[in-house]
């Protein structure tokens, strides 16, 4: 998802969110719709992760093409706190492997794995909390590894409600 948190479903719960992203600048417009994020707790702290979007993307010139986005697998680890406490921590390993050769074709996608490996934080400060991430992507392009770091947060209000405000920088 575009923006996490430290928290886990708890044992044997699971969690499942379906998200939309749109991307529109003037060399492409990209729409990941639905992307199906699933979560399953493992015990108390630790929660097992799957996702994959559809990707929708156009650029100049091209015309409209569609195929199923790179799955994302990952663990997460909250060593620090609980839901509804004032802090939380956790770190959240994850891998993200091209799954149809038919996106990688079509330019939807970039090629290689990608590994990511953030740490996240909740405040809480009554009825709002403010989640952080921050963290480095890992990534294999053409026998070269690279990597950059990233940093997000997000606000919201209430710990039953799902609507907030993102905000995103990545640095290249």
């Amino acid at each position: 998802m575009l923006t996490d948190d430290p928290d886990t479903p708890g044992p044997s719960f699971w969690e499942i969110n379906l998200a939309g992203i749109a991307k529109r600048t003037q060399a492409e417009r990209r729409y990941e719709a639905p992307t199906v994020d699933i979560n399953y707790g493992v015990g108390e702290r630790i929660q097992l992760k799957f996702e994959i979007p559809w990707v929708n993307s156009s650029g100049p010139g091209h015309s409209f093409q569609t195929a199923a986005g790179n799955s994302n697998s990952g663990v997460k680890w909250r060593f620090m706190g609980q839901e509804g406490l004032k802090i939380a921590w956790s770190i959240y390993p994850q891998l993200e492997l091209n799954t149809a050769d038919a996106a990688l074709r079509k330019g939807i996608v970039d090629e290689g794995p990608r590994f990511l490996l953030p740490t996240e934080l909740t405040l809480g400060f009554g009825r709002f909390e403010i989640n952080g991430e921050v963290g480095r992507i890992r990534q294999e392009r053409k026998q070269r590894l690279g990597g950059r770091p990233f940093g997000r947060i997000r606000i919201q209000p209430g710990l039953r409600s799902h609507v907030g405000i993102a905000w995103r920088q990545e640095r290249l």
